[in-house]
């Protein structure tokens, strides 16, 4: 900013400033990155989906009344699998996040001699979004 300016240009100057920081970008070096995330994304996927599997036959599998003590056991049991569920839920929340920015990333395609995607980095990209989504 100068001295001499006008109020209008110092106004304008820290309007786009302003804006800048707001500005987000995604890095375009090192696709293998976003290719691991995905793949990490898609085993904890699969994970959580078995687990939940496993979580629910469990579930199903406990008998109502009975002996006090083995309802105490019971009790510790159900409470050990709520935990699993937060905990799946947890990971399911975080695996959507990272689903959302590989498709927001995938929409951007990035612009630039060797700023944007590859095709075989988008189609990577891609196949793995449709087979996080399928599941």
């Amino acid at each position: 900013l100068r001295v001499g300016a006008g109020w209008e240009a110092h106004k304008t100057t820290l309007r786009y400033a302003a804006l800048l920081a707001k500005l987000v970008t995604f890095p375009t070096l090192n696709q293998d990155q976003a290719r691991g995330l995905a793949q990490r994304a898609r085993r904890r996927h699969l994970q959580a989906a078995s687990a939940h599997e496993a979580l629910r036959e469990a579930l199903q599998d406990l008998p109502v009344g009975g002996d006090p003590a083995q309802l105490a056991m019971q009790l510790a049991k159900a409470h050990t699998l709520e935990e699993q569920v937060v905990v799946e839920r947890e990971e399911k929340a975080i695996l959507a996040e990272q689903v959302e920015s590989l498709k927001a990333r995938l929409a951007g395609g990035g612009t630039g001699e060797d700023g944007g995607l590859g095709q075989d980095d988008r189609l990577d990209l891609q196949a793995a979004l449709i087979r996080s989504e399928e599941e």
